[in-house]
């Protein structure tokens, strides 16, 4: 390939990735402005700002189309204001095969940045969000904020105040016509391994009772629907690694 050819790749490759960091900066000046509305006692200003900063390249991928057309065309009116496309006119490059070799470098950045976004924007925006999710539920369990579960029989809602803190256990339990047999009330328990053991009150020594619950933060529709399909698959079987055989089969 002649090297003015060669040239006018980096050329569109690097006037392409310009443009679209400028596009990037420029949406993540005004998201982060309006964002500013959101500040409370949970939400700082640092906090504000990292959320903002971890979202933004995915974000960001909503101009790649733009930013590649228009890196494309900046760089061929540059190499024509250098002389350099008269210069391959005359060693016999058509217009339209000039077109298609200042496509390539565009090209190659949106494989790049898609495959980025693939396997890495998209994972470490969510797993910003999930944190987020679990700081904010912590933060909301001393307001009286239950989070509950139907497993087999047994409808159990808890208070977490932590990874395996849990406090005010309710619990009620169905038999097989569905009416309820038992209406119990604890004041904590131990969750670990997604396994919640409950102490009997009155008598400590009798061997705690067993209940399988998962407390995990819930993904909302839209974070679902930005995900990536490898993270949606890796989603899927974290969850049938965690939910039991039988569980599963109840849904």
């Amino acid at each position: 390939m002649n090297i003015y050819a060669k040239h006018l790749i980096l050329k569109s490759f690097l006037t392409s990735l310009f443009v679209w960091l400028t596009m990037v900066c420029l949406d993540f000046s005004v998201s982060f402005v309006t964002e500013l509305e959101n500040l409370s006692n949970t939400n700082s200003f640092i906090s504000i700002l990292f959320a903002t900063l971890i979202e933004q390249p995915h974000k960001g991928l909503q101009y790649l189309e733009s930013s590649m057309l228009i890196g494309a065309l900046i760089a061929l009116t540059i190499f024509n204001q250098q002389g350099n496309l008269v210069f391959l006119r005359s060693l016999g490059f058509s217009p339209s095969k000039i077109i298609l070799i200042t496509g390539i470098g565009p090209l190659l950045l949106s494989l790049i940045l898609v495959t980025l976004d693939e396997f890495i924007f998209v994972e470490i925006s969510d797993e910003y969000k999930i944190a987020q999710t679990i700081a904010v539920d912590e933060n909301y369990s001393d307001q009286g904020t239950y989070s509950w579960q139907l497993t087999d029989k047994s409808l159990i809602g808890v208070q977490a105040l932590g990874p395996n803190k849990i406090s005010d256990i309710q619990l009620i339990q169905f038999n097989e016509t569905g009416e309820v047999s038992r209406a119990q009330k604890f004041n904590s328990g131990v969750l670990k391994d997604n396994e919640l053991k409950i102490t009997n009150p009155i008598d400590p020594s009798l061997q705690p009772e067993i209940f399988t619950f998962l407390l995990q933060p819930s993904l909302d529709q839209k974070t679902l629907e930005r995900s990536s399909l490898r993270s949606l698959i890796n989603l899927q079987k974290k969850y049938s690694s965690l939910v039991p055989q039988k569980d599963l089969q109840a849904y």
